[in-house]
Order: C-alpha cells, then structure tokens, then sequence
C-alpha cells in the first residue's frame, strides 16, 4: 500500500480541488490513479495539530479561517472534510483522518467520527 501525507487542505489543497467546479482537480486525480496512491491522510502531519474540523464544514461563506501549524499563518478552510471525501472517492483511495488531540477535547473528536 503506497500513501501520502494531504498536509496542506488550504488553497484547494495544493490544486487538488477545482473551486470553479467544486470537485476534484481532474489532472490531479488522474495522476494519483495512475501512481496508485492507496491511502491519503487528511489534515495530516503537523498541520493536524491545530486544525478546526468543524470550521471547516457547511457553505464555502460560513467556514472559519484555520492556523497553519508551521508558521502560525491564517489559512482558509475551503478544501475541508467534504471535499477531502469526494477526492477520496474520485481516485478511490483509502481515507484517514488524523484527530487534532493536541487542542481538541475527546466528544469533539468522537463527533468527527460520526460525520
């Protein structure tokens, strides 16, 4: 099984999300198809320490801005859970979600895994 790290869900995750369309970057997708990526991680790494799940669902209007883990910078939070599942599905890859234990209380994270 080969996997990547999807640290960086900001600015449409680095061009694997297409905004314009609302759906995963065709170029992209196909090309991690044909790597036969198995597993992507999602925040992922260091960044899923500070990440805000639940600012980062519902419409694109109402989302939150997110901290990025390295530089403490305010990130935006449109390539957020919904959309990190339909890319998972577009390049059938299997998903796993990384718990931000760091600044999260245990029945927030177990709400994650419920949705």
């Amino acid at each position: 099984m080969t996997g990547v790290n999807g640290a960086k869900w900001y600015d449409d995750a680095y061009g694997m999300w297409d905004p314009k369309h609302n759906r995963p970057a065709p170029g992209i997708a196909g090309k991690i198809k044909k790597a036969g990526i198995g597993m992507i991680r999602y925040p992922g790494g260091t960044s899923s320490n500070l990440f805000n799940w639940k600012g980062a669902i519902g419409p694109q209007a109402d989302r939150t801005r997110q901290v990025e883990a390295q530089e403490g910078a305010p990130v935006d939070s449109r390539f957020g859970p919904d959309e990190y599942m339909a890319f998972i599905r577009e390049v059938g890859a299997t998903p796993e979600i990384m718990a931000p234990f760091a600044g999260s209380p245990p029945d927030e994270i177990a709400d994650w895994w419920r949705i």
